[in-house]
């Protein structure tokens, strides 16, 4: 270990050697897709850092950032080990929701790959049940049909109204959607 660094993982390693391999890995996240891989047969889930999740959901979300935070990351792969949608899920944002048994998946994201959505539904849903968990929640886009959450099994449960989170006290800028919002949510 040089000095200046200092042991970031249980194994030892420091942040400069988990930096190196995340870089590393980036042309995972980049890498083309051949055009002949179609079926979701070919995707497997796998675990997958806050980090390298944040750079998939910043290259293809079409309307949110990453996150700052997290409980837990999941990644769905191709057959070359190129992350082809990622799952990341946490604390509900709304307090009313956060009641320790709640996960919230705040950032799920794919480049198109068929199924690849309703499949890191089901591992987060597999995953949080495992952690004790006995609801997920998830909020689409008021205009999304929500044809991958029903078929992973969660049900429309109600329309919130889009805010934003600037105030007079505390002004921001917003940088997601103001609009309607649509709850689904799945229970154990």
């Amino acid at each position: 270990m040089t000095s200046g660094s200092f042991p970031s993982g249980q194994d030892g390693t420091s942040s400069d050697q988990i930096e190196n391999v995340l870089a590393s890995a980036d042309h995972l996240l980049t890498t083309p897709v051949p055009e002949a891989f179609s079926g979701s047969a070919k995707l497997r889930i796998s675990p997958i850092t806050l980090k390298v999740a944040n750079r998939f959901v910043k290259q293809h979300h079409r309307h949110h950032p990453e996150v700052r935070g997290c409980k837990f990351c999941i990644a769905i792969r191709d057959q070359g080990d190129v992350v082809r949608g990622v799952a990341i899920a946490g604390r509900p944002v709304s307090r009313e929701l956060d009641d320790g048994l709640t996960i919230e998946v705040t950032r799920l994201c794919t480049d198109g790959a068929r199924n690849a959505c309703s499949m890191l539904y089901r591992a987060v849903w597999r995953t949080a049940v495992a952690m004790g968990h006995r609801r997920l929640v998830t909020y689409i886009l008021e205009q999304e049909d929500g044809a991958s959450l029903r078929a992973a099994g969660l049900r429309r449960v109600e329309v919130v109204r889009g805010r934003s989170w600037s105030c007079a006290s505390r002004p921001r800028v917003d940088k997601h959607p103001t609009t309607p919002k649509v709850r689904w949510e799945l229970a154990a």
